[in-house]
C-alpha cells in the first residue's frame, strides 16, 4: 500500500484558506463550502479527529482554485491559479481606521500633539484672561474709595478724576449707578468700547 508523507497540519492549512479567501471570518468561508459552523470550529480547533472525506470535498468544491495535493498532503502550491481568487482587501472603513491610526502614530512620535496641546492651553488662558478683564469695575465718584478694591476710572484711561466724571455725566462712556455715596461703576468692557470710539487719547481737556 502506498503511503504518502503529508507535510504539517491540515487544521492549520484550512485556516490559512479562511484567512486567504474570507480576511479570518470563518462562518463567512463555511457558508462558501456548505459546511456547519459548528463542524469547521471543530477541525480548526485542532481536535484529534481529522476533516472527513466529505468535509475536504465541500471546501474542495467550493473553493475549486484550492490545490487538492496541498490540502490534503501540505505539497505544492495552495492554490491551482493564484489569480482566480485573490486574496480579499480590506473593506474602506478598516482602510480608514488603519490610515488614522498610522496618522496618529506619527503625531505621537513628532510631538506635535504636545505643541499642539500647549497652543489650545495658551488660548484657554488667554481666553479666561480676557473674560476677567471684561468683567473688571472701575471706580467713578466714590466718596469712600478705601472702602474698595476697585480701582478708579481716572486712573485706567489716564486722565484726572473731573474728566472721568465728565465722561460718565455726558453718556460718552457707560456706567453703572451705585449711590450718591458710592458713586458709579465702569467696566473694563466699556472702557475698550470707548477707546475705540474716542481713541486711546481722551476727548476731555486736561486742566
Amino acid at each position: 500500500m502506498l503511503e504518502i508523507e503529508e507535510v504539517g497540519n491540515i487544521h492549520d492549512r484550512i485556516m490559512n484558506l479562511v484567512n486567504y479567501f474570507n480576511g479570518g471570518n470563518k462562518a463567512a468561508f463555511g457558508r462558501g463550502a456548505d459546511i456547519q459552523s459548528g463542524v469547521l470550529a471543530g477541525i480548526i480547533a485542532g481536535r484529534k479527529n481529522k476533516p472527513s472525506f466529505e468535509v475536504l470535498q465541500k471546501i474542495l468544491t467550493g473553493y475549486p482554485s484550492v490545490n487538492p495535493i496541498w490540502l490534503l498532503f501540505g505539497r505544492d502550491n495552495m492554490l491551482l491559479i493564484d489569480s482566480m481568487y485573490p486574496p480579499i482587501e480590506p473593506s474602506l472603513t478598516e482602510r480608514l481606521e488603519r490610515m488614522a491610526k498610522a496618522e496618529f502614530t506619527a503625531i505621537l512620535a513628532s510631538g506635535a500633539w504636545q505643541k499642539n496641546f500647549n497652543e489650545a492651553v495658551a488660548q484657554q488662558a488667554k481666553s479666561l484672561h480676557d473674560q476677567t478683564a471684561s468683567n473688571k469695575m472701575y471706580v467713578v465718584g466714590d466718596q469712600h474709595p478705601s472702602r474698595h478694591k476697585q480701582d478708579r476710572l481716572a486712573a485706567r484711561l489716564n486722565i484726572s478724576e473731573e474728566s472721568a466724571w465728565e465722561l460718565v455725566r455726558e453718556g460718552k462712556i457707560n456706567s453703572i449707578n451705585i449711590n450718591s455715596e458710592e458713586g458709579f461703576r465702569v467696566s473694563e468692557l466699556s472702557v475698550q468700547h470707548f477707546e475705540k470710539a474716542w481713541g486711546s487719547t481722551s476727548p476731555i481737556p486736561e486742566n
